[in-house]
């Protein structure tokens, strides 16, 4: 799986677009960068099947009109 892909996947299911993008980051919201650097750090390809988690399980999307996007397992 690619991370990049499968977050631009989800936001537009959303109904937004990365132009709605406020940050991604953390959940708790200590640690956020702009969509403009966000695609450079989440274009990775990860093992999307059973295992160790490769990705932080508290990485969200935050939307401009307070909408967000969370990862689960």
């Amino acid at each position: 799986m690619n991370l990049l892909g499968e977050t631009k996947g989800a936001i537009s299911q959303s109904g937004h677009s990365t132009d709605d993008v406020r940050f991604v980051g953390s959940r708790d919201g200590k640690l956020g960068i702009p969509w403009s650097q966000a695609e450079k750090v989440l274009d990775i390809d990860y093992d999307d099947g059973y295992g160790g988690q490769e990705i932080s399980a508290d990485l969200v999307v935050v939307f401009t009109d307070g909408g967000f996007l969370r990862r689960e397992e």
